[in-house]
């Protein structure tokens, strides 16, 4: 790196769509980044601003095509460490075009000497050749991968000892939300009875471009909340967590609402502080989830989970952090009285029962572990 002087930073993930998920990933790796570098600005490329926490002042750059990608390739260049982070942007199931939009950054970054790295990724899944090849040439030129699972760290495996050597087994730095600086976010009340937070996702709107798994999953998550509703009481709350009006949660949660009393259930919406999802889900009794991050939240906020498994990357963070298996269930093919028995259940057990075998503790070390292997690689700011 150029100097060790308050360096220039640049970010890109998949920031501004309106994703609790991504904008905690934002947030924490920022955080991250001022807590470790102190970095004299932080160029975050986004649609649009974020909710962030920390002193450093912070320029956006909107991700959209034309001249403002000419200027991301010109911050990029300029910046000293370029970041990658965090998530699933290094796979290839939606084309090859994401992975050489990476690599032509990371060229870009090192044509003045700049470093690039990754936080909280994961690698894949890779279903091609091309993008395996694409992906082998992103480690190459990166200092650092820290991942979020392992199965991670076995794909960098099979490409060649040189390229495992820059990856590290870290967290998804999400776990760190609520130490993030974020400014408060307004907070839901409790409700009469068990308090059950739900949060779906159109898995086959997003990936297949078509809806028809989606409706029949509403209708079998529907027909088993109303079941737990009449046999435990249970308030339900349907968690928007994803606010795009092309791929977000809100049309899935008012179906699943219709099957449910209305003095029983609410739609909580989109709000862009990822404090506030955060929160909502600390104070709920039990986390019905199926989106990555409401399992990632709960987890960190000690609530018991049962999970939607709808995507590797779901089943690899209950496996990093060792929740019960037991209580995964294949969210394209569940039947809806045998989870509304996981759930009762699960609010009937004491909730120590219930929790990870990873201690929260440990899991924000890792996460906190990803920056101090990167201090350890490009060097630390200097005081």
């Amino acid at each position: 790196m150029r100097t060790k002087k308050k360096p220039r930073v640049a970010i890109w993930g998949w920031y501004g769509f309106r994703n609790t998920g991504d904008d905690a990933l934002a947030a924490t790796i920022a955080w991250g980044l001022q807590e470790f570098f102190a970095p004299r600005r932080l160029d975050m490329i986004a649609t649009e601003r974020l909710v962030l926490g920390g002193s450093a002042p912070v320029r956006y750059l909107r991700a959209v095509r034309g001249l403002s990608r000419i200027q991301h390739y010109v911050r990029i260049a300029l910046a000293d460490l370029h970041i990658i982070g965090g998530g699933s942007g290094l796979q290839d199931e939606f084309g090859l075009g994401p992975l050489r939009l990476r690599l032509a950054l990371i060229r870009a970054n090192a044509l003045l000497g700049g470093r690039t790295a990754g936080i909280g990724m994961s690698l894949g899944p890779i279903r091609t050749p091309g993008g395996a090849a694409l992906l082998r040439r992103v480690l190459d030129r990166s200092v650092l991968m820290c991942v979020r699972d392992r199965r991670s760290v076995d794909v960098a495996r099979s490409f060649d000892a040189d390229l495992a050597a820059k990856v590290r087994l870290t967290m998804d730095p999400a776990v760190l939300v609520d130490r993030a600086g974020l400014p408060p976010a307004r907070r839901l009340g409790r409700r009469e009875g068990p308090l059950v937070l739900v949060a779906p996702c159109d898995y086959h709107r997003i990936y297949h471009g078509e809806s028809g798994g989606d409706e029949v999953r509403r209708r079998r998550l529907g027909e088993c909340l109303r079941r737990v509703c009449d046999e435990t009481g249970a308030f339900v709350r349907l968690l928007v967590m994803n606010g795009s009006g092309h791929i977000g949660d809100e049309a899935a949660c008012r179906a699943i609402a219709e099957f449910l009393p209305h003095d029983r259930v609410e739609i909580v919406g989109y709000d862009p502080n990822p404090l506030f999802a955060f929160q909502v889900i600390q104070d709920s009794d039990l986390v019905l989830g199926m989106r990555l991050h409401s399992l990632i939240y709960a987890y960190a906020a000690s609530v018991p989970m049962v999970v939607l498994n709808y995507h590797v990357k779901v089943e690899d963070f209950v496996r990093m952090v060792g929740g019960d298996e037991r209580r995964m269930v294949d969210a394209h093919d569940f039947e809806p009285g045998t989870l509304a028995r996981l759930v009762a259940d699960a609010l009937a057990a004491p909730r120590e029962s219930l929790l990870a075998a990873l201690p929260v503790a440990e899991a924000r070390e890792q996460a906190i572990s990803a920056f101090q292997y990167l201090a350890e690689v490009v060097g630390p700011a200097d005081p």
